[in-house]
């Protein structure tokens, strides 16, 4: 998919009424360009439109993760006292140094989602 394919999904977009300088509008007919009677009528043809739609999600979910990191977190255990400390355990529970090979994460890092 190029820059020429690109612009094909725009001007199917302005046709349609849309505002093709606007994604939302644009990634709804970037996967029309793999159907044969849409790419027929476009001045670039055939291109696998869904590979852009899926790379903008990846990258836009992956630049939310940042985010949600970057925010500063309150601390929610001061509010509520039902919910249970999972930080360094209690002097009397922690081991012999290097005896306990889990990595410890900063604090600051908050939850981190299992995959991105």
């Amino acid at each position: 998919m190029g820059y020429g394919h690109l612009e094909d999904a725009r001007r199917l977009t302005k046709g349609a009424g849309k505002n093709p300088d606007r994604w939302l509008d644009v990634k709804e007919f970037l996967p029309l360009l793999a159907q044969k009677e849409w790419y027929k009528k476009t001045r670039y043809g055939y291109a696998r439109g869904h590979e852009p739609v899926l790379y903008v999600q990846n990258i836009r979910r992956y630049y939310d993760v940042l985010a949600r990191l970057m925010e500063p977190t309150e601390d929610i255990a001061d509010k509520d006292s039902s919910l249970v400390d999972l930080g360094q355990p209690p002097e009397s529970e922690q081991t012999k140094e290097g005896a306990d090979m889990r990595a410890g994460l900063s604090p600051e890092l908050g939850m981190i989602p299992p995959t991105l």
